[in-house]
């Protein structure tokens, strides 16, 4: 009797598995199909799926609303001085007045390779070096 009861439980696991997965198939089908849908008919949707495609059409704006500021917020340096995020195109710190050396983009993103770039100023730092020979910060790596 215990194997048997086992057995149902076990089909009943199987079956609540099979049917998630099923589930779960079906919304990736959706999802296909609605983006194939937007994508060909973005334009001109049927009277039915209007409100629908004006909220694909708001999020994407807000998508690129939000990329645009995070590119903005990625390329920003910070004053030594007070701290105040200095956007890209200025040399002098809005706040303070403070000179502020942006590093180049292509460091920036070399930057994340310990010793290899001041921390403060983002200069490339010659192997071995022990301070930055542009701001004369101490180079930290070991």
């Amino acid at each position: 009797m215990y194997d048997e009861q086992e057995k149902v439980q076990s089909e009943i696991n199987s079956l609540k598995t099979a049917i998630g997965q099923c589930n779960a198939d079906m919304v990736q089908f959706y999802t296909q199909l609605g983006q194939a849908y937007y994508q060909l008919f973005w334009d001109r949707p049927a009277y039915e799926l209007q409100g629908i495609m004006s909220q694909i059409q708001m999020i994407q704006n807000n998508i690129n609303n939000y990329q645009t500021r995070l590119t903005y917020l990625q390329q920003m340096c910070f004053c030594p001085e007070c701290g105040t995020g200095v956007p890209q195109n200025l040399y002098y710190c809005p706040k303070c007045g403070a000179c502020v050396i942006h590093p180049p983009v292509q460091m920036q993103a070399a930057a994340k390779a310990p010793g290899s770039f001041c921390s403060k100023c983002g200069a490339k730092l010659p192997e071995g070096s022990l301070f930055c020979s542009v701001c004369g910060t101490k180079n930290t790596a070991k």
